[in-house]
């Protein structure tokens, strides 16, 4: 159950978790890691920011939470409260958008997150729908499209994503002063998508497939 965006959440939540505890870190049930998620409305109601047509939205990511499944759970009920406050443009108007351009949603997302206080929050997490059919430069078919988002002021770690013709590309930016061995995380994502997917299947909540075509996820 859930969207596509609580998915993202719930699984960057277990990747954090899995990466702060490799680190060393202290983790306690209760642990959170609060991320700022710019994404677009109508309404600006409810927002604790608002540039243009993105309002950036504050996400407690429960990493101290063992349950993969639990953690969507949690994450799905407090995206929930945010639909309550308004209206959220779907992925389809953004693409239609005259104005629409990943890069400029993108850019959006980090000076919008650059507003708020770095007190409030600990990552950045913009998610960009893009095209769901192949696109072609010159005749040669684009394979994928990795974002990669400027770090908001006094920030160490940006998280951003575009989705692509059945895809979704996973951008990674941090501060290699503040965080080492960021290529870690990486692998993260990997293991908690898969932790999220096996839970999902043998809980017999609704599946959640991953179509791999060869490739693997990227």
């Amino acid at each position: 159950g859930g969207s596509v965006n609580d998915i993202v959440l719930a699984v960057i939540a277990g990747a954090l978790r899995t990466w702060l505890m490799g680190r060393g870190e202290p983790i306690s049930a209760r642990s959170q890691l609060r991320a700022v998620v710019p994404i677009s409305t109508e309404s600006t109601a409810g927002a604790a920011s608002t540039i243009g047509p993105v309002s950036a939205f504050l996400v407690d990511l429960p990493v101290g939470e063992p349950d993969p499944v639990v953690r969507l759970r949690h994450i799905s009920y407090q995206l929930a409260q945010y639909q309550d406050v308004s209206q959220l443009i779907g992925a389809e108007t953004m693409i239609n958008m005259a104005s629409y351009g990943p890069p400029t949603l993108h850019a959006l997302g980090v000076r919008l997150a650059s507003n708020l206080s770095s007190r409030l929050y600990n990552v950045a997490v913009v998610n960009v729908p893009g095209p769901q059919h192949p696109v072609y430069v010159a005749g040669a078919r684009l394979v994928g499209s990795y974002p990669i988002m400027p770090l908001p002021q006094n920030q160490a770690l940006s998280i951003s994503l575009m989705s692509y013709d059945g895809g979704l590309c996973f951008g990674i930016n941090a501060d290699r002063a503040a965080i080492k061995n960021v290529e870690s995380l990486m692998d993260c994502l990997r293991e908690s998508l898969e932790e999220l997917t096996h839970a999902a299947n043998v809980r017999g909540d609704r599946h959640l497939r991953v179509i791999d075509e060869g490739e693997g996820v990227k």
